[in-house]
């Protein structure tokens, strides 16, 4: 029984992990693609629909998660390099 609790607690603490909710962010949009900058690093936005209504340089309240890849990534774009941490699927922006 013991076993299983631990499982499960380790389980939730590593999905929660992923998830960073209502918090403030930068939405920067280049070339190569739309981010969000949080405690100072780039998460490349997948969900591109959800950041379409607001503004370059605008800070937001979103909750994201941070996912491993993007099947809607179309490529390059530019030949510009932009390093960024992982790919985010936006979950609510305010």
């Amino acid at each position: 029984m013991k076993t299983l609790y631990l499982f499960l607690l380790s389980l939730t603490l590593l999905v929660a992990c992923n998830k960073v909710n209502d918090q403030a962010v930068v939405l920067e949009r280049n070339c190569t693609g739309t981010y969000l900058q949080f405690n100072d690093k780039n998460y490349k936005v997948c969900n591109t629909d959800k950041t379409a209504p607001y503004e370059d340089g605008q800070t937001l309240t979103a909750s994201f998660r941070k996912i491993s890849d993007c099947p809607s990534d179309s490529g390059f774009i530019c030949q510009m390099a932009f390093p960024y941490e992982s790919w985010i699927e936006v979950k609510s922006i305010r």
